[in-house]
């Protein structure tokens, strides 16, 4: 298992410098979207369609290649109505802040 120190004594720093490195990625993401949308044309919803279209080819193809498909649908058939709520409610917040940022 994972030593308890890991988990109690250095979650904080492990979980500042994550949201760190997101905040980085996200930020250059941004800019990249941004010129996307200036150079090809591309709508706000069709680039958020293809963000999330790569996003869960990239999580199946990882499902498969680390084994963990069984997992997977255990976890579906234990959370599936949560799951399903926090994808909902997850696609609503991003089209109200793409409609409120253009």
């Amino acid at each position: 298992g994972v030593p308890r120190g890991f988990v109690y004594g250095g979650g904080s720093l492990v979980g500042i410098v994550l949201l760190f490195v997101s905040l980085c990625f996200d930020g250059g993401t941004g800019a990249y979207e941004d010129k996307l949308m200036r150079k090809s044309h591309v709508g706000p919803f069709d680039l958020m369609f293809n963000i999330q279209l790569g996003k869960t080819i990239l999580s199946g193809v990882g499902l498969i290649i680390f084994n963990q498909t069984n997992e997977f649908m255990k976890m579906v058939n234990e959370l599936g109505v949560v799951l399903l709520g926090l994808g909902i409610s997850g696609a609503a917040g991003q089209v109200f802040i793409f409609l409120t940022i253009s």
